[in-house]
């Protein structure tokens, strides 16, 4: 059966924030997500076993347990969740998984932010963020002075999925879109995302100054398992820009 499996009931959240970060454009989701359970040692807290989760068992540096590919981690101090993933999610199982996810997001009274690259045609160098809102996460863009998207588009993947059902069911959330020129993987939208976005929306200070793909050289094992988790495939969101008339 599908579900999200408690492992730390100790830990109390009273109505946390979720930064969800799955694969897709410029690995930009994963970046913002793994920096910050890096950054604030945040606390394995729940398995996903939703539908279209593979069956998994992933594991972590110098940890011996296994865990499920998509897990949830936790920093009751900033009543912060992370929704961190290490494989995609099929588009044809996005659906379910989003259903499954936001029926137990809405049981603790979260806050959704949501992560995507935004392709750009031409790339200048600048790394530019927009926002979109779901029930009444349009305050939380305002607030945070994150101005929506200049031209019309659409969400797809799971993160897409994710954002429907939040929309459908009225919950109150964000998602965050910042360009990239597509890199894997994209440190400089990922700084963006987390300085203008999830800082001023949740309140708390990441310290960026070493992420950048200038302090971080990858093998060339890593790169090739980078680019099959972050390239074109099934399963990846993305946002995309959609022709209009008006």
């Amino acid at each position: 059966m599908a579900h999200v499996t408690v492992e730390r009931p100790d830990i109390s959240l009273d109505a946390p924030t979720l930064v969800g970060g799955l694969p897709g454009e410029g690995l930009i989701g994963k970046l913002v997500a793994d920096r910050l359970v890096s950054e604030f040692r945040m606390d394995y807290y729940a398995g996903v076993h939703c539908e279209g989760v593979p069956p998994v068992a992933a594991y972590r540096s110098d940890e011996p347990a296994v865990r499920p590919g998509i897990q949830l981690y936790a920093d009751v101090d900033r009543d912060l969740l992370v929704l961190a993933s290490d494989i995609p999610v099929s588009t044809s199982s996005a659906p379910a998984f989003a259903g499954c996810l936001t029926d137990w997001l809405r049981e603790h009274d979260a806050t959704s932010i949501y992560v995507s690259g935004l392709s750009r045609a031409v790339d200048d160098g600048s790394r530019a963020l927009y926002g979109l809102s779901t029930g009444d996460g349009d305050r939380l863009l305002a607030d945070a002075g994150i101005a929506p998207p200049e031209h019309a588009g659409m969400v797809t993947g799971p993160t897409g999925a994710l954002l429907n059902r939040a929309g459908d069911e009225r919950m109150d959330g964000v998602g965050l879109l910042v360009e990239t020129d597509g890199s894997l993987p994209d440190y400089d939208a990922a700084q963006t995302v987390l300085e203008d976005g999830v800082e001023p929306i949740v309140g708390v200070d990441v310290d960026t100054e070493a992420f950048s793909a200038d302090t971080h050289e990858l093998s060339p094992v890593a790169q090739s398992a980078l680019e099959q988790l972050g390239g074109n495939g099934d399963g990846n969101s993305r946002a995309q820009p959609t022709p209009t008339f008006y």
